[in-house]
């Protein structure tokens, strides 16, 4: 997608995914998909972007989402 859509050169896209495998792991299971659904109403948030929140605060990061 980079390449295509952003007109990024293969070897910089390809530079950029072997930096990201040095980021945490962090397994995608039931629980994990269970906890943004409740996040997505609260936050009016998409799910997507409360998988992220979930996932991060799953690897020990404290999130915080502000209200609007």
């Amino acid at each position: 997608m980079a390449t295509r859509k952003l007109g990024m050169a293969r070897d910089v896209a390809g530079r950029i995914v072997r930096g990201l495998l040095n980021l945490p792991l962090v397994v995608i299971d039931a629980d994990l998909l269970l906890a943004p659904l409740a996040m997505e109403e609260r936050y009016q948030i998409s799910f997507w972007d409360a998988l992220i929140v979930a996932a991060a605060e799953a690897s020990g990061h404290k999130c915080s989402i502000p209200r609007i």
